[in-house]
């Protein structure tokens, strides 16, 4: 409802994302939109899909349709909360549900920077998740002081990011 609230044009526009877990998917298409938590502990963007899921079409999402959170638009910047894909990759690896896309259909993306997407600024964000946790797949992005989870392929995508004072931990 925030995003729907936004004025039109390019100004800057602050959501901020009160305490606690919120379960749902955004696509930011809007420039120079700034989310900002209450902590990475305390302010969590969650959501579940992943690319074997079935979209609307009853086609498989793919790694570009399962994203937490979207990004297509210059200048968006997100701080203190944390974006995590929880689908369940484990339990799917054992005994799996969702057409193979790609190497398995597991892939569940948890923050996506997708065309259009340019100089965002990521900061104190927690990205949770396990394959393809990030995709940063267009534009030029910085992340300051993030901790970004994942298993396989975590970091991924033809875009240009700059990590400073960030921690990529393996969760295997």
């Amino acid at each position: 409802a925030a995003l729907g609230a936004a004025p039109r044009g390019d100004s800057p526009y602050r959501i901020h994302l009160g305490t606690g877990l919120h379960h749902q998917r955004l696509t930011i298409r809007r420039s120079n939109v700034s989310l900002v938590g209450e902590g990475a502990e305390r302010s969590v963007l969650s959501h579940d899909r992943a690319a074997g899921m079935p979209g609307e079409d009853g086609r498989p999402l793919g790694t570009w349709g399962c994203a937490t959170l979207t990004v297509a638009a210059p200048g968006f910047r997100a701080s203190d909360l944390s974006i995590e894909n929880a689908f369940d990759y484990l339990g799917h690896l054992r005994e799996p549900r969702f057409e193979a896309v790609g190497p398995n259909g597991a892939q569940a993306v948890a923050l996506m920077l997708a065309a259009g997407a340019d100089h965002s600024v990521i900061e104190r964000v927690a990205l949770h998740g396990h394959q393809d946790t990030l995709f940063v797949d267009a534009g030029v992005s910085q992340f300051r002081d993030c901790r970004i989870r994942g298993s396989v392929d975590f970091v991924f995508g033809a875009g240009e990011a700059h990590f400073d004072h960030c921690e990529l931990q393996s969760r295997f």
